[in-house]
């Protein structure tokens, strides 16, 4: 999995067809930067929804985190064989800032070298993505998401789960927290 601008590793993504059939429910979880240097297995799960807005592989995109409440953005599948890879391709335009998101993603850990060189070649020569900051995302010290000791989950209400969790966390006693943190026990 190769994605634009990113620092994070263990990256996966999850699309559920919704209810009305009419786009997906987006789970994208990743370990931050960093946090291999963390006594704990922390991840960051980012929750969104796309919506049809046109051909099959057009959608607009909202993700829960936005610092703007109802902040949406173009949201395109490039290229895709349907068995083994997609591209996806994201852009957010306020004024004058423009930020662009590309993804290489795979449904296996690890993709064919070659194939990642030509997926990369097609970004930067079809779509104009800077090859430069397309960075590998490292699989292979990738968890079971239930395995992680703390999910930080950022949804439509923010990041006030996180928060609750961490209050509620911080009224147990210091032994009890750690237990539950570490799930030592289970």
């Amino acid at each position: 999995m190769n994605k634009l601008g990113t620092r994070s590793d263990c990256l996966s993504v999850t699309y559920n067809l919704t209810e009305d059939g009419q786009g997906f429910r987006v789970q994208e979880v990743r370990r931050p930067p960093y946090s291999d240097i963390s006594p704990l297995n922390l991840v960051v799960t980012n929750v969104g929804s796309l919506r049809t807005s046109g051909a099959a592989s057009e959608f607009t995109a909202t993700w829960e985190n936005s610092f703007l409440p109802d902040m949406q953005s173009d949201y395109r599948v490039m290229d895709t064989d349907y068995d083994t890879y997609a591209i996806d391709y994201e852009c957010h335009q306020v004024a004058f800032i423009r930020r662009q998101s590309a993804t290489i993603l795979s449904r296996q850990k690890e993709l064919d070298p070659e194939e990642i060189e030509k997926l990369k070649d097609t970004l930067i020569t079809k779509f104009d993505v800077p090859g430069e900051r397309l960075n590998k995302i490292d699989q292979s010290t990738c968890i079971d998401t239930d395995a992680n000791d703390f999910n930080v989950v950022i949804d439509e209400q923010g990041l006030s789960n996180a928060y609750q969790e961490m209050s509620r966390l911080s009224k147990l006693p210091q032994n009890e927290a750690v237990k539950e943190i570490t799930k030592i026990g289970e």
